[in-house]
Parts: C-alpha cells; structure tokens; sequence
C-alpha cells in the first residue's frame, strides 16, 4: 500500500514540476506605480480560543467585528488578519492537554 502511495505521489510531483517548468523565459513586467500613496490598516486577531460571548474578562466576537467595521469605514483598505487558536481548548481541554496535566 505504502509503495503505491509512494508512486502515485512521486507521479504526482512530476506533473505538477513539468507543468510549473518552462523552456522559454517568461518576461516579468512591473506593475504600474499608484498615482498616490495608499494607506493599508492591519488589524490582528489570535488565540481568542473560541471566546464568542463578551464578559467582563472577555472582548467577544460582536465587539471584535465592530472594531474591524469601524476601522474598515475609516479607511477601506483595512485588512483584518486572524492568525489562529480561533477554536482551540477553551471549554474542553484536548486529550493531549489532559495527559500532559496527569
């Protein structure tokens, strides 16, 4: 099973070079300067660990998204970047997390 797994992959990864692979040079062309600057806003979410409901201890996802609106109606080329742990242990801690904690 693990070799025809092995062939079909080693397969695969040819097909997929041969197609990313060109004789012929490709020309790159810059992209055309802005006529004006732009300002990008990033705002950054992590580790809110499923915290939905906003409590005294807790920002939530309604306070959250309204922050992101306001910023995006001050400037539309606002980016909000999430960067995970969104549901991640909050209620219920992972078996791994257990066993460490035994």
């Amino acid at each position: 099973m693990m070799k025809k797994f092995a062939g079909i992959a080693l397969a695969l990864t040819t097909l997929l070079a041969m197609a990313c692979t060109t004789t012929a040079p490709v020309a790159f062309k810059a992209p055309e300067p802005l006529a004006k600057e732009v300002a990008i806003t990033l705002m950054h979410t992590n580790d809110v660990h499923a915290r939905i409901v906003e409590s005294k201890t807790e920002l939530g996802y309604a306070k959250m998204a309204a922050a992101f609106q306001e910023a995006k109606a001050k400037n539309p080329n606002t980016i909000l970047i999430d960067v995970g742990d969104t549901f991640h242990r909050q209620h219920r801690p992972g078996r791994q997390h257990r066993e460490a904690h035994e």
